[in-house]
């Protein structure tokens, strides 16, 4: 009896000894081709939903032939983070063999279409010496502008409110720039400034920066002319009278506050 039992018993422990060793087998199989087939051959890069710029696609996508599951995402994030002004990074796996990578923007920024220009365009409002000369023709300058940009190579930055800027993909902005040089930080700062104030006050529909003059286009308003360096309290006064300083002129075509007392024409 004891040797029949202990017959039994011994079968017992065999049984369950091979499944052990079956299921860790093919644990260890399953495992084996995870690691070794779970490689990664696509990246998908966006930036608060556009599809990113190209440098940062391809310092993303130097993960590529990576493995997807044992990927240190955590030192990856701080990678592509670094130098950029972006509040999240998410990394998501897409089946075994695709990374996506989305950038979110920590702050608040504007996109402006930039070109760097060798010659100011003409505008014909300048023909005018004599403000008053009613008799003078000349155009709104955002739409002489306009005209003369679209024979223009611009490039798209991101601006944020300290003057840090990026090159985007982006390129449905209503905001653009033509300067003489290449502008810094401080100018960005500016210029980002200036903006938020202005549409506080009115509705703008287009910008035009060329070089240290702004032009701001208004639908069916005067365009309001603004100089760079701008006193803000006296700019404020001016954009919060706008309404009263546009019935001072019947179908005025610019209010230009570069100067203490608006000139409109």
């Amino acid at each position: 009896m004891q040797l029949k039992r202990y017959i039994s018993n011994w079968r017992k422990w065999l049984y369950f000894k091979k499944r052990y060793f079956l299921i860790s087998a093919l644990l260890l199989i399953f495992l084996w081709l995870l690691v070794n087939f779970a490689k990664i051959k696509n990246v998908y890069c966006y930036c608060d939903g556009q599809v990113c710029e190209e440098d940062l696609c391809q310092q993303a996508k130097k993960t590529i032939g990576k493995n997807l599951i044992t990927l240190n995402k955590k030192n990856l994030s701080k990678e592509l983070a670094l130098g950029r002004k972006y509040q999240k990074i998410d990394l998501k796996n897409k089946g075994l063999d695709t990374l996506i990578v989305e950038f979110h923007s920590a702050v608040d920024f504007l996109v402006f279409n930039s070109t760097v220009m060798p010659n100011k365009p003409t505008l014909s409002i300048n023909s005018s010496p004599v403000a008053s000369d009613s008799t003078v023709f000349f155009n709104k300058p955002s739409v002489e502008i306009a005209d003369w940009l679209k024979n223009s190579q611009l490039v798209s930055f991101k601006i944020y409110p300290d003057g840090f800027f990026e090159a985007t993909s982006t390129t449905s902005s209503q905001i653009f720039t033509a300067t003489l040089e290449k502008k810094d930080f401080s100018w960005y700062k500016s210029a980002y400034d200036l903006i938020k104030i202005v549409l506080s006050h009115a509705d703008i529909s287009n910008v035009y920066f060329l070089d240290n003059n702004v032009y701001f286009a208004q639908v069916g308003q005067p365009d309001i002319i603004i100089n760079m360096e701008y006193d803000e309290q006296r700019l404020i006064k001016s954009l919060q009278s706008l309404r009263f300083i546009t019935t001072i002129k019947k179908d005025p075509k610019i209010i230009d506050l570069r100067y203490a007392n608006p000139i409109i024409r």
